[in-house]
């Protein structure tokens, strides 16, 4: 099942055939946004360590938070990935990926 972009382009247009071409580009901009966040959270679910958090509420009402999330902005939705993922850079994370000497926090001295 490969995703079309041409198909959102169709479906916006069919749905509103005369919205302006800034509406219509706007719209297809985040039905697309939305697709791919699906497609990504899909993936998310498939890891073994990384897709726990979503896999753990995949049948609880927190599933309709999950949902939610691929509606928001790609950069937002790209954070909170990251977070439940635990894969931003945090010193654990830099330390782990061999980016810094240790996993102190700088500020208080303990293993973050």
């Amino acid at each position: 099942n490969t995703f079309k972009p041409y198909s959102e382009v169709v479906n916006c247009m069919s749905a509103d055939p005369g919205a302006s071409a800034k509406v219509l580009k706007s719209r297809v901009k985040r039905a697309i946004e939305h697709k791919d966040n699906e497609e990504k959270l899909k993936h998310t679910k498939s890891l073994s360590t990384q897709g726990q958090f979503y896999r753990s509420i995949e049948n609880t009402p927190a599933n309709t938070w999950v949902n939610a999330l691929t509606k928001l902005p790609e950069r937002v939705f790209s954070f909170i990935q990251n977070a439940t993922k635990d894969t931003l850079p945090h010193n654990a994370n830099l330390y782990l990926w061999k980016k810094k000497n240790s996993r102190k926090c700088q500020l208080c001295s303990q293993d973050q």
